[in-house]
C-alpha cells in the first residue's frame, strides 16, 4: 500500500510538471499581452514594465525563471488586479468556490443515491422511470441552463432570492442548486445500474434466504457495494465543483475562483490563468489520489500492493 502510494505520488508530480510546462508555452502562443488594455502608458512606459516583469526575455529564459518560481510556490503576481500575489488571490476567492462546491456535492450526491435506490428497489415502475428522466436530464443539458431558469423563476419572478452578487449565505442557494443537478445525475445513474447487478447477486439471495429484511439487504449490502464506483466517478467531479464554475459563478456575480478564471482570460492576465489552471490540476489529482486509496478502504478484496489491485 505506502509503495503504491509513493508510486502515485511520484506520478502526481510528473504531472503537474507537464501541465505547468503546457500551461506556460500555451499562453505565450495567445495573441496580445497583458498590458494591452493599459492605453494611457506611453511606449517608454510600457518598455519599463516589460523590463519589470521579464517579458522582454527570450521563452526559454521565462520558462526557467516561471518553474523556479513555482517551485517555491510562488505563482507570479496578477497584472489586472494591481500587482496582487496570485496565490493570496486564489485562496481568497477559494472561499466562495468551496462553499457552493461543497453545498452541491453534498447535496447532489444525497438526492442521486436515493434517487438511485429507488429506481433500482423500484425497477420498471413508475418510480424508476421518473429517476431515469431526471438522470438523463442532468446528464444531457447543461448546469448554466439550469442556473438560468432558476435565476428567471425565483429570483425575477417570485423574487424568493437575489438576482446576483454575494449577499450572504442566501445567495448560494440558487448556484448550489444549479450546480448540484450534475452529481444527482450521475449518482442516480451509477447507484441504479450498481444496485440492480448487485441486487441479482447470489450472495443477496443467500442473505434473503437466511432471513434479511428488505432494509438490510438494500443498505448494508447492495449500496455499500454500489457506493465503490460511484466515489471513483465522484472525484474529479468533485474537485470541478469545489474549485468553482466558470459560467454558473459569472451568472449569479459570485466572487469565486470561475469568476475570477474568466475575467482572466479576458485580460490576458497570464499569472493568474497559470497559476489558477496549475491550482486546479493540482487539486484533481489530490483527489484522484485520496479517491484510489478510499476505492481499496471501501472494498477489502482491492489490494493496493505496487502497481497490482
Amino acid at each position: 500500500m505506502a509503495k503504491y502510494i509513493v508510486k502515485r505520488i511520484a506520478y502526481m508530480f510528473m504531472s503537474l510538471f507537464i501541465i505547468a510546462t503546457a500551461t506556460f508555452f500555451l499562453m505565450k502562443m495567445l495573441p496580445g499581452s497583458p498590458l494591452q488594455s493599459a492605453a494611457k502608458l506611453s511606449p517608454e512606459q510600457r518598455a519599463v514594465v516589460y523590463e519589470k516583469y521579464g517579458l522582454n526575455d527570450p521563452l526559454p529564459t521565462q520558462y526557467v525563471k516561471y518553474m523556479g518560481n513555482l517551485l517555491q510556490g510562488d505563482f507570479g503576481t496578477s497584472f489586472q488586479f494591481k500587482n496582487a500575489d496570485v496565490m493570496t488571490l486564489i485562496l481568497k476567492k477559494l472561499e466562495y468556490s468551496m462553499i457552493l462546491g461543497t453545498q452541491a456535492l453534498i447535496v447532489g450526491t444525497i438526492i442521486g443515491i436515493v434517487l438511485g435506490m429507488i429506481a433500482a428497489l423500484k425497477q420498471n415502475t413508475i418510480w424508476d422511470y421518473g429517476s431515469t428522466i431526471i438522470a438523463i436530464l442532468g446528464i444531457s443539458i447543461p448546469s448554466f441552463v439550469f442556473a438560468v431558469l432558476l435565476q428567471y423563476v425565483f429570483a425575477v419572478n417570485l423574487e424568493w432570492f437575489d438576482v446576483g452578487l454575494w449577499k450572504g449565505w442566501k445567495s448560494s442557494v440558487l448556484p448550489s442548486i444549479a450546480l448540484a443537478i450534475g452529481p444527482v445525475a450521475i449518482a442516480a445513474r451509477f447507484i441504479r445500474t450498481e444496485m440492480i447487478e448487485v441486487l441479482s447477486s447470489d450472495y443477496i439471495l443467500l442473505a434473503k434466504a437466511k432471513g434479511a429484511n428488505g432494509f438490510e439487504i438494500a443498505f448494508k449490502h447492495a449500496l455499500r457495494n454500489a457506493l465503490i464506483p460511484l466515489i471513483t466517478v465522484l472525484g474529479p467531479v468533485a474537485a470541478g465543483l469545489l474549485t468553482g464554475s466558470l459560467v454558473v459563478e459569472q451568472i449569479f456575480a459570485i466572487p469565486g475562483i470561475g469568476e475570477q478564471f474568466v475575467k482572466s482570460i479576458s485580460s490576458n492576465d497570464f499569472s493568474v490563468i497559470m497559476g489558477t489552471t496549475i491550482f486546479f490540476s493540482v487539486f484533481l489529482i489530490v483527489i484522484i489520489l485520496i479517491v484510489d486509496i478510499l476505492y481499496g478502504v471501501i472494498d477489502p478484496r482491492i489490494r493496493l500492493s505496487g502497481g497490482d489491485k
